[in-house]
């Protein structure tokens, strides 16, 4: 005989096994009501099916449940004992619900989270990283689309906050706005190229971001301050497309500077200069009639 057939845990299992929890509610039922017709009103099943049960049960444990006496049900002897272990057994499975029902009641609500599109992916993970640990054991639910699409959602408050590279055009009663980013601009490549930078860009594959992104505009403003002319092999509205075609090697490309060693060590690329200044901004906004406190923290 194995050792796991003489277990006395794998015994009491295989025991309790032979108990269905559907036999003992159903009888504790007719006990409770005082009979077969009324536990059938009660459970809203049929007589029969109620009968049936009972009848399944007694094959199982071998004994008598109820005895008929002149047209009447009552408990036998077996019966009551085993009624008594029966309530006992479903007050624990109530305090059970009970416990489970508490413990889902006290969890918080998920933080319902935009990402505007502008917004590259590892700014968005060091930023949302740093909110939810201001905000505890919150789950983040995040979505990315439009700017506009975002802002229109948040005053509908279908989100409660939305991660953005761009000012709300109507700020005032409705929404509040939190800096909570600042970076310059790095550009990075396969390899170093041969000209020193920003000479290097002028005529050379280059991979933007979308226009109408705030990061496609600050550099399209410093490539015309400084009269360059890349050639855009490339124009992806998703930050990790620009990443990965970078990679790849097909031009130079832009990152926000404060990833760009993440970036270098992630795509296994090279920083080969940084435009001058602070030209990205990333912002939380929120609802102003409910304000999340607990990011004022991330304000630089």
């Amino acid at each position: 005989m194995s050792q796991e057939s003489k277990s006395p845990t794998n015994n009491d299992l295989r025991d309790l096994l032979r108990l269905n929890h559907h036999h003992l509610l159903y009888f504790a039922a007719v006990m409770d009501c005082g009979g077969v017709q009324a536990a059938s009103r009660h459970l809203g099943v049929t007589a029969t099916t109620i009968s049936w049960q009972i009848r399944a049960l007694e094959a199982v444990i071998g004994q008598k449940l109820f005895l008929r006496r002149r047209q009447r049900l009552l408990p036998s002897p077996f019966g009551e004992r085993a009624y008594i272990l029966v309530s006992a057994w479903l007050a624990t499975g109530r305090r059970v619900l009970a416990c489970i029902e508490k413990s889902t009641d006290s969890k918080p609500p998920p933080l319902h989270v935009g990402l505007a599109n502008g917004v590259p992916l590892l700014v968005a993970a060091r930023i949302l990283t740093a909110v939810r640990a201001r905000m505890g054991d919150r789950q983040l639910i995040c979505r990315t689309t439009r700017h506009d699409t975002l802002l229109d959602e948040l005053t509908h408050h279908r989100l409660d906050l939305v991660l953005t590279d761009r000012p709300a055009a109507r700020f005032g009663i409705d929404l509040t706005m939190r800096w909570v980013e600042a970076s310059g601009i790095a550009w990075c490549a396969l390899a170093n190229p041969q000209r020193p930078f920003p000479d290097c860009l002028h005529r050379a594959a280059v991979i933007l971001p979308m226009r109408g992104s705030a990061m496609r505009e600050s550099i399209d403003a410093w490539l015309t301050q400084l009269g360059l002319d890349p050639l855009v092999v490339a124009e992806c509205s998703e930050s990790a497309l620009v990443k990965t075609l970078g990679a790849s090697g097909m031009g130079m490309f832009p990152v926000p500077a404060i990833v760009a060693d993440q970036v270098c060590t992630q795509y296994a690329v090279t920083v080969i200069g940084r435009q001058a200044g602070e030209t990205e901004r990333y912002m939380l906004v929120t609802h102003s009639s409910q304000p999340l406190s607990e990011l004022d923290s991330l304000v630089p």
